[in-house]
């Protein structure tokens, strides 16, 4: 694939701001919600190994419209080859631009405290992985941390069930523009030439939150009713109860995963 479609796929696709926990109701919904608990997940790591520090220098790669959250920890710089995206993104940050991530990134070597990437190397070609993570490692501070959450490719029924109707290409793949998952294991494997993985957690993604079936409503009209934000969100919280809490026990059951997660890594 040409790096100049790059563009084409992602322009205009990820521009909203996530604002993160913003009143009661927001962070009640935002802790107990299988839409939110990837994002969760990678903040609470970010607030750990932050260690209290103020003023840190952290770089959102692939950073979409920007996430509020991240501007508490300090200069929050963004990059993305969205510009409807870098536009949301320059509002929050300190310094946001339009880059294609296949090329080196426009930063000193070790700049940064902390890289996060929230969901995007899924969305990276095979054969552009390895140099977007030499540019992570790159301009990570030798003790700094890389903190992500990666898209993989996993066999279990949910997938199975797409790809016997032809529906996991067509709207997860190029629909979604993940155009390069790999197993959790090649995925863990290529992350560990480049950094000391110090917290890997595989997650339990037996099902995708609602959000992640509405892209299907073409297929299956009756999706059309989750749109609506209450039910939405009571369905989330729902999945939340039953696949990560009485569910949690039994992440090698019949479900499996249809993604794999990997939060945390640190520059050796």
């Amino acid at each position: 694939m040409a790096n100049a479609n790059y563009s084409q796929l992602f322009e205009g696709k990820f521009v909203k701001t996530h604002k993160g926990r913003t009143n009661f109701f927001e962070n009640l919904y935002y802790n107990f919600s299988a839409a939110t608990y990837t994002e969760l997940n990678l903040f609470n790591h970010l607030h750990k190994y932050s260690n209290g520090k103020e003023n840190l220098k952290i770089l959102d790669v692939g950073c979409g419209g920007g996430h509020k959250e991240l501007t508490q920890y300090g200069d929050v710089y963004g990059i993305d080859i969205s510009k409807g995206s870098i536009a949301n993104a320059q509002k929050i940050y300190k310094q946001a631009l339009v880059h294609d991530l296949t090329k080196k990134f426009p930063f000193d070597d070790s700049f940064f405290d902390i890289v996060f990437c929230s969901e995007v190397i899924g969305h990276i070609d095979v054969k552009d992985k390895d140099f977007v993570l030499s540019q992570i490692q790159r301009v990570l501070k030798p003790k700094g941390y890389f903190i992500t959450s990666i898209e993989t490719y996993g066999k279990n029924i949910l997938t199975k069930t797409l790809e016997d109707k032809s529906m996991y290409k067509k709207y997860w793949v190029d629909y979604q523009g993940h155009i390069g998952l790999e197993t959790p294991t090649n995925t863990v494997n290529r992350l560990e030439k480049f950094f000391n993985v110090i917290n890997y957690m595989p997650n339990s993604n037996y099902l995708l939150p609602v959000d992640g079936y509405l892209i299907f409503d073409k297929e299956l009209p009756f999706l059309k009713l989750f749109n609506n934000n209450l039910l939405r969100r009571l369905i989330n919280f729902i999945l939340y109860i039953f696949f990560y809490g009485i569910l949690g026990s039994f992440r090698n059951g019949i479900f499996g995963r249809i993604q794999g997660k990997i939060p945390l890594h640190r520059n050796p």
